[in-house]
């Protein structure tokens, strides 16, 4: 068909078929990729319930020093002050501290913030991956100063 031309019907009927025929793959492949991640999803869930009951709790959950964040006297990112249940233990998103899609970092990579800090930090636009990396870190170096500082964690 010569450039600028009309297409004929049946040519639109040719090129209709094609792209139905491409729409069908292609959701085809998607519900397979969907699938698959649901699989992978589920058999992760079943093998830390198989962990569980075969270990006990994980060694990286801790609640007692989850719920010591929560009483931090301040965020250590913007410095808010802890007015009863703003500050909450944001973990580490760093691949290296075993962070992975769905999975937690253990709890000893924890920094207390703020919940505005923490939703920036996961989810904002406003620092880039850089900054998230260097404020996070900075906030955990506060935090765990902060926790052996005011005795709530002691070395035996």
């Amino acid at each position: 068909m010569p450039s600028g031309a009309i297409p004929s019907s049946v040519e639109l009927d040719v090129l209709r078929t094609a792209l139905a025929a491409e729409q069908a793959a292609r959701r085809e492949a998607e519900a397979r990729a969907s699938g698959a991640e649901a699989m992978v999803a589920h058999l992760k869930l079943l093998i830390a319930k198989l962990r569980h009951e075969r270990f006990g709790a994980s060694s990286e959950r801790s609640r007692k020093l989850l719920d010591h964040i929560h009483h931090a006297p301040e965020c250590f990112v913007c410095g808010a002050w802890n007015a009863g249940g703003n500050i909450v233990p944001a973990h580490s998103n760093q691949l290296r501290d075993d962070k992975g899609k769905g999975i937690k970092a253990h709890d000893y990579r924890v920094a207390a913030m703020c919940n505005r800090c923490h939703v920036e930090l996961d989810q904002g636009r406003h620092w880039t991956r850089e900054e998230k990396i260097a404020i996070w870190e900075g906030a955990h170096r506060k935090t765990i100063g902060w926790l052996f500082d005011s005795g709530r964690v002691e070395v035996k």
